[in-house]
């Protein structure tokens, strides 16, 4: 039962954040991002290296669709991770409040709005949560 709560925020969040995920490009830097996981190429200054890697082998493991709607989608799949390891740090204090700081992280302005795009802030956001 403890890990259903974690993997429900998971679903709860990529789902809502596939749906409204940008078709494709987004505004701020997600072109140059989305260019630089493309052709393994380097963004803007600092490059964000991981991204641009991670990026590049998630487009091989997802090879059908546009490019930039599956960047996007790892970024829907990074901050709905950061919010199912959020719930799973706060499983220890109950049930209610487990799903209650996963889901009111998932779903607080700045994640949502930067798991709709490819960009590397839900990536880092995972990564603090972990």
């Amino acid at each position: 039962m403890g890990r259903l709560i974690p993997a429900a925020v998971f679903v709860l969040a990529f789902t809502a954040y596939a749906a409204t995920a940008y078709p494709s490009f987004a505004p701020r830097d997600s072109a140059d991002l989305a260019r630089a996981a493309i052709t393994l190429g380097v963004a803007h200054p600092p490059g964000y290296p991981l991204y641009a890697l991670l990026g590049h082998v998630w487009l091989r493991l997802l090879p059908w669709g546009d490019a930039v709607y599956r960047l996007n989608l790892l970024s829907a799949a990074c901050g709905a991770l950061a919010a199912a390891l959020l719930a799973a740090a706060c499983r220890r204090h109950g049930r209610a409040a487990a799903v209650a700081a996963g889901l009111s992280f998932a779903f607080c302005a700045p994640l949502w709005k930067f798991s709709l795009l490819s960009e590397m802030y839900s990536l880092q956001a995972a990564f603090a949560a972990a």
